[in-house]
């Protein structure tokens, strides 16, 4: 999950994501699989979704944002 250099993404594929910018020390990953789950992993691939209690909303948000 290291940012490398490259072009930016186009239009339509940049309004299929959702960004932010990191103001911590902790980089994360966050997983839809489509069933309602939030999956959250550390850079290194741990599962760390215990720590963003936070997360659980992001699905529905996501699908809103879709329409």
């Amino acid at each position: 999950m290291h940012a490398t250099p490259g072009t930016l993404p186009t239009p339509t594929v940049e309004d299929r994501w959702a960004f932010e910018v990191k103001q911590d020390a902790q980089r994360v990953m966050i997983y839809l699989p489509g069933d309602g789950a939030v999956l959250v992993r550390s850079r290194s691939g741990a599962g760390i979704t215990a720590a963003y209690p936070d997360s659980s909303p992001f699905p529905r948000a996501a699908a809103a944002a879709r329409r």
